[in-house]
């Protein structure tokens, strides 16, 4: 029995296709087995310009929201913005699919029971609040878990 478009995005849909899966399903279809890399904006290269040398000196404990795979889009990791500080928490709302975003806290930026008041020196999120629902409960969250005089 042929494979449809239909049940290929029911399958996605459902997470049950593996990565291997999916690119023998593209071949098939006459696709390419892996799309062309996307370049980064020009706001997204001025953005990480613009991002490396401000975090550069934070030192202590850093929490960086929804970095997704961590990667900034040109190849570097947002990690090694962060060379001067102690400890780099990272926080995503779920494993993303296919269970893929490592993290140490899964959650939700709006409420964040599992992080102590005033336990990160700084707050990275980028690319994040624009998503939220609530941002006036995501930022009061973020404010509540940056120690005084801490960064976001």
């Amino acid at each position: 029995m042929a494979t449809t478009i239909q049940q290929i995005a029911t399958h996605l849909h459902n997470g049950t296709l593996t990565r291997a899966i999916l690119n023998h399903a593209r071949r098939k279809l006459g696709l390419s087995a892996r799309p062309a890399p996307k370049q980064p904006s020009e706001l997204r290269r001025a953005t990480n310009a613009h991002l490396r040398p401000l975090c550069r000196d934070v030192t202590g404990s850093v929490l960086s929201i929804g970095e997704g795979h961590g990667r900034d889009s040109q190849g570097g990791g947002y990690r090694d913005y962060f060379r001067a500080c102690g400890r780099y928490v990272r926080m995503e709302y779920d494993k993303g699919w296919g269970g893929s975003l490592p993290a140490e806290i899964y959650g939700d930026v709006r409420s964040m029971p599992a992080v102590p008041t005033e336990s990160f020196d700084c707050v990275f999120c980028i690319y994040v609040l624009e998503h939220v629902d609530d941002v006036e409960a995501g930022v009061a969250e973020i404010w509540r878990v940056l120690k005084r005089g801490g960064v976001l």
